[in-house]
């Protein structure tokens, strides 16, 4: 109950942050700690899920598809002939190849969405997902003896599904985290703009404390672009920002004799 009526207050009721401003630190701490777990939970179980699906259909197009192949420290040799096409879908959404000629350019098919290219020296992947890209390198410095192939590939795909829960995890665990070190940035730039406004001198527990509640907007801001997936510049900042006008009107009720921003 303390938990909702903390939620919606803090985005629009100043008045309670006075009632806010004398509780436990710990009770601030709590509050974001399970709003940021809640929203994590929501920004990144769908991407769970699409790992598990997209893990799913890597693995029988490898195992349907795939020739056999061998991944060592002189390169990688294809079973037959190279480049091959192991999977082309329609509307340019998935392509994988595999080729131990060095012949395949992965900017030649950045027109698709997904790319899974396993190339002489290096994997190459773009992931819908992530929108985003990434090289591995062949390293064999640590396991020099180590042979890739086929059946090794198909039991790391299935290794990733398994363990796709424990990576969600910790994507959740890194979002409460940057949730509470966002809240301790606000607390600190805020209390300094307090200080110097009419030099009340908020303690920093304090400062935190109402940061937490002062996060809400912020958070649910952050939540629905990583969501969306939206690419947007100057993130961080405008999270501080947003932070930061709530924790000052906040301060407004809190120490009345301090004059409210204009335009607040």
């Amino acid at each position: 109950m303390f938990f909702i009526k903390s939620f919606y207050k803090s985005l629009y009721d100043f008045k309670y942050y006075t009632e806010l401003n004398k509780q436990k630190i710990w009770k601030g701490f709590l509050y974001l700690s399970i709003l940021s777990i809640i929203l994590g939970i929501v920004i990144y179980l769908p991407v769970g899920k699409a790992n598990v699906a997209e893990y799913d259909r890597l693995y029988d197009i490898f195992k349907n598809n795939s020739p056999d192949f061998s991944i060592t420290t002189d390169g990688m040799k294809v079973a037959g002939k190279s480049p091959y096409t192991i999977y082309d879908e329609a509307n340019k959404g998935l392509l994988i190849i595999i080729d131990d000629t060095g012949t395949v350019d992965e900017y030649a098919y950045d027109d698709y969405a997904s790319l899974f290219l396993i190339l002489k020296n290096r994997v190459y992947i773009k992931s819908y997902i992530y929108n985003d890209s990434v090289t591995y390198d062949y390293i064999f410095s640590i396991l020099p003896n180590t042979v890739i192939d086929k059946p090794m590939l198909l039991s790391y795909l299935s290794l990733l599904k398994q363990t796709n829960f424990f990576f969600i995890m910790l994507l959740v665990l890194f979002f409460v985290i940057t949730a509470q070190l966002g809240a301790l940035v606000i607390g600190m730039f805020s209390r300094v703009i307090t200080l110097f406004r009419k030099k009340t001198n908020m303690p920093l527990k304090n400062a935190y404390n109402i940061a937490c509640y002062a996060s809400t907007l912020p958070l649910l801001v952050i939540s629905i672009i990583v969501l969306f997936n939206v690419n947007f510049q100057y993130m961080q900042l405008i999270y501080i920002l947003i932070g930061i006008l709530y924790f000052i009107n906040a301060t407004n009720h809190i120490y009345p004799n301090i004059e409210p921003l204009k335009n607040s």
